[in-house]
């Protein structure tokens, strides 16, 4: 009884007790929401549309996506992995968390039933048979589909997506896939990686044989694996790392990305935002002394040779050629003189018999092309006086000729080179060699629709045997074709598009060539090399080819014609 009850003589009546209600705290109350945002994506994702028409594949145990949880995403130290494991100074690049992010991405393409494990067990060991001699990115004989799905997502994507070219539905969908990841990756979560690199150098490299690519984007995605070296600043990883595994993992992913961003720029003639510096030569001849594996000492003979093209580039300012520069001859003939002598120095060192043979021959023929195209720049640039006498005049024009003959040569030496490689070999080129390709037939076209003073350019087009080298090249690439020996499911093959394009172009050059002789104007010498096909296309309307296909891979690039 309480004190008041007492003192007034009353009953007292306790009233029922009852809890108070605790308050919910920040954080239970953001517990909650999430729960909520949760419960209705796995809604969303419960009733949303499958992406094909397929089943959802059920994986075999190790490749469950309980595999792949953070349980899983530990440090490998202990395990063997076919790819180096990470140094300490460069866990941000190789660590067990964007792996562990990226597998959930990877899961994606079986989870929605866009390629079933089987499917992708195939894919890989094709891919890994015709492409695994990429020397930028080592990739092992054999390597279980879980691992490399733990290890190198991206990069599997990407290999998948190559190997996968002749089935049209299934390819269309793992390049979105792709692509789509680049865009998150680069674009929205800005948080590129090794493995994204290194997929996007594999892309590059093979760009070509895509069915459905647009050349003018390859520019683009060089330019962005250019940033995303920027972004990992990896020269400061491979300095910090100086014995480590993952040394020359770095190594060849830098060097890679300098040879196909430069490759490109002088092929296109746009500006080169990687230059050669003394790091990337560092770098080969580290690997180069290294020599872990067959393609290690090839790269430094690689790199001289594109180097050198950059020099080529730069004295002779191939990208300005319409900007109405002069170029003394006296100029150009000791500046090609130079040029050889340090070409001739390189082709000293190569070795005498290696498995890239071939394409490094193409690369130093494509070289002694570029140092000789000046001759077809130089003919505003007679001589330092306003008034040259006749005889300046006649020495001049031998001395250009001369040039031009020696252009015409070593064009024509490298289509020989290409005929002569084999077309097993041919189908393995990457689209550094298909630029050189296309960027020789140019140049041959181009010297015989050139006219200069002095010079007889009826006796030039008979040397430069236009229609000759495209029959031969058409029907080199459709031996290459044959032996590919890979059933068609909707793409075009890649061979048989160059092919048909060879053939619409000699429609047009034999016809334009035809007209000129009879009298009639030609635009030719203003035209770009895409116009050349676009008016080939008009020419000859034998087969349904789009030409927004076209496997010259660089031939929208470069005005060659200009």
């Amino acid at each position: 009884m309480s004190t008041r009850c007492a003192r007034l003589d009353k009953h007292c009546v306790f009233s029922e007790s009852r809890d108070r209600k605790k308050r919910a705290t920040a954080g239970q109350t953001r517990i909650i929401e999430v729960e909520k945002k949760v419960d209705s994506i796995y809604s969303l994702l419960q009733t949303g549309p499958v992406r094909q028409n397929r089943p959802v594949p059920q994986p075999p145990e190790t490749l469950t996506p309980q595999s792949l949880t953070s349980g899983e995403c530990v440090s490998r130290e202990s395990e063997g992995s076919p790819f180096q494991d990470a140094s300490p100074n460069a866990s941000h690049v190789t660590s067990s968390s964007p792996y562990c992010e990226e597998a959930s991405v990877s899961v994606d393409v079986f989870q929605l039933g866009i390629i079933t494990v089987h499917e992708a067990e195939v894919l890989l060991d094709t891919s890994l048979l015709e492409y695994g001699d990429f020397p930028w990115v080592i990739l092992p004989a054999r390597l279980p589909l879980d691992l490399f799905r733990r290890e190198k997502p991206i990069l599997l994507l990407s290999l998948l997506a190559l190997a996968s070219r002749r089935q049209a539905l299934l390819h269309d969908s793992l390049v979105r896939e792709f692509k789509n990841i680049i865009s998150a990756k680069v674009i929205m979560d800005g948080s590129p990686d090794l493995d994204l690199l290194q997929g996007l150098l594999l892309y590059l490299a093979w760009f070509h044989l895509h069915p459905k690519v647009q050349s003018k984007k390859y520019s683009m995605l060089a330019q962005i694996a250019i940033a995303i070296s920027a972004d990992l600043d990896l020269p400061r990883l491979i300095v910090g790392d100086p014995n480590g595994q993952l040394k020359a993992e770095l190594e060849r992913t830098y060097v890679g990305v300098y040879y196909i961003s430069s490759c490109n720029s002088t092929v296109s003639r746009k500006p080169v935002r990687m230059k050669y510096d003394d790091f990337v030569g560092d770098c080969c001849r580290s690997l180069a002394t290294s020599n872990n594996t067959p393609t290690d000492a090839d790269l430094l003979h690689f790199i001289g040779l594109q180097r050198l093209t950059e020099e080529v580039a730069s004295t002779f300012r191939y990208d300005s050629i319409n900007e109405g520069r002069q170029l003394r001859m006296d100029n150009v003939e000791l500046s090609v003189k130079a040029f050889k002598s340090r070409l001739h120095d390189l082709r000293c060192s190569f070795p005498s018999n290696n498995g890239r043979a071939g394409s490094l021959m193409l690369a130093y023929e494509n070289t002694n092309i570029y140092i000789h195209e000046v001759s077809l720049h130089v003919e505003q640039s007679i001589g330092a006086n306003s008034m040259p006498l006749r005889r300046e005049l006649e020495d001049s024009s031998q001395r250009r000729i001369s040039l031009l003959l020696e252009c015409l040569e070593a064009t024509k030496t490298f289509l020989d080179c290409f005929l002569r490689i084999p077309p097993e070999a041919v189908i393995k080129h990457s689209s550094i060699e298909r630029g050189q390709l296309a960027y020789a037939v140019t140049m041959l076209m181009k010297m015989a629709f050139h006219t200069s003073s002095g010079l007889d350019f009826l006796s030039l087009r008979d040397a430069c045997n236009v229609s000759y080298y495209l029959d031969a090249m058409a029907e080199h690439l459709a031996s290459a074709s044959a032996s590919a020996n890979v059933p068609d499911e909707g793409c075009p093959d890649s061979f048989s598009a160059i092919k048909t394009m060879a053939g619409r172009i000699k429609s047009w050059y034999e016809s334009t060539a035809f007209f000129e002789q009879t009298g009639t104007a030609s635009a030719v010498k203003g035209m770009s090399a895409m116009q050349v096909v676009e008016i080939a296309e008009e020419e000859q309307q034998l087969t349904n080819f789009d030409l927004g296909n076209m496997d010259f891979a660089f031939l929208e690039a470069g005005n060659f014609f200009d």
